[in-house]
């Protein structure tokens, strides 16, 4: 089974703490963080923002998104359903993301990863933390349905799909 683990890992499925023990399976967190689900009336949490919008898509259901923003800590609530963000408070909300495929996700990219209550805090959380991007919640939902849209086939690829580059063409 650590043989499994380690395999998983390696492709960026999950990440494994300093015990050996699962601390991530993507898109969940094992522990809490700021960017929280219910799933059939459970408490579940996300790695990061980029994570809890792919949920609705991944299993096919309509969610409430819940979250802080990364600048004044405002809350945030999302509904998303596949392929549709159906309401935002505040209607302004943003994510900012990052991406580094060199590193797992779990360090490059999901701290990085946030949701703000408007583009001027985008703007600020962008500016202090190198390569991330800012993205409005309809940018951020078509990329994230390219990843998780496919996640639970029936065969996995090689390496976890991590979507195309911000900004890059979807033929690119």
């Amino acid at each position: 089974m650590r043989a499994g683990l380690a395999t998983l890992a390696a492709a960026d499925y999950l990440a494994l703490d300093g015990r050996g023990q699962v601390s991530c399976l993507y898109p969940f967190s094992t522990a809490p963080t700021a960017h929280g689900i219910v799933i059939d009336g459970r408490q579940r949490y996300a790695m990061c923002s980029i994570d809890a919008l792919g949920i609705p898509a991944m299993i096919d259901q309509e969610l409430e998104i819940t979250g802080r923003c990364a600048i004044c800590d405002r809350t945030i609530a999302i509904r998303v359903a596949p392929g549709a963000i159906l309401t935002a408070t505040p209607p302004e909300t943003r994510v900012v993301a990052r991406q580094d495929e060199a590193e797992p996700a779990c360090a490059a990219c999901c701290p990085f990863t946030v949701f703000v209550c408007s583009q001027e805090h985008a703007d600020r959380f962008a500016r202090r933390i190198a390569g991330t991007h800012a993205l409005s919640l309809g940018e951020a939902l078509t990329h994230v349905e390219e990843i998780f849209g496919g996640l639970l086939a029936e065969e996995l690829p090689a390496s976890r799909p991590r979507g195309r580059r911000w900004g890059q063409a979807r033929n690119a």
